[in-house]
């Protein structure tokens, strides 16, 4: 399967999501920074109605596959204006909920895609949109 992710890596992405405004109703920066990177690693992905971003390995019929999602979107602003990292901590509107895991989420996907890992189901990785306040769970509805 896959490692831990190199600090410096996750740190990076991380930071750039949080600096990138994504209000409920309004990820669409943050898609967009998303599909960028799955696209300079070949990796396929598609938006819905919703505005999510979903991408998959694996194969399988669809009633068998695992999602795994993590939310676009952040309160208030819709992110940061400063990410603080004092080595222990890291603190600024969003880091936590919900971009850690959308870190995470996004690291793993590049990793199992070029990985020729085969998988028994279909890991389908769901990068949701309003999932905060006014936006009601609009992408995981979707």
């Amino acid at each position: 399967m896959i490692g831990p992710f190199p600090a410096t890596e996750f740190l990076e992405l991380h930071r750039r999501l949080a600096l990138t405004i994504a209000p409920s109703n309004g990820e669409e920066p943050r898609r967009r920074l998303l599909a960028d990177l799955l696209d300079s690693h070949g990796i396929a992905h598609h938006s819905d109605n919703a505005g999510n971003l979903i991408a998959s390995v694996g194969n399988g019929p669809w009633q068998d596959s695992v999602v795994l999602d993590a939310h676009l979107d952040v309160v208030e602003r819709g992110g940061a204006l400063e990410v603080h990292n004092d080595g222990e901590c890291l603190r600024g509107l969003g880091v936590a909920d919900d971009l850690a895991a959308v870190t995470v989420l996004a690291l793993a996907l590049v990793r199992l895609a070029q990985g020729g890992e085969s998988f028994a189901r279909q890991l389908v990785f769901l990068f949701s949109t309003g999932e905060e306040g006014l936006g009601n769970l609009r992408g995981v509805r979707q």
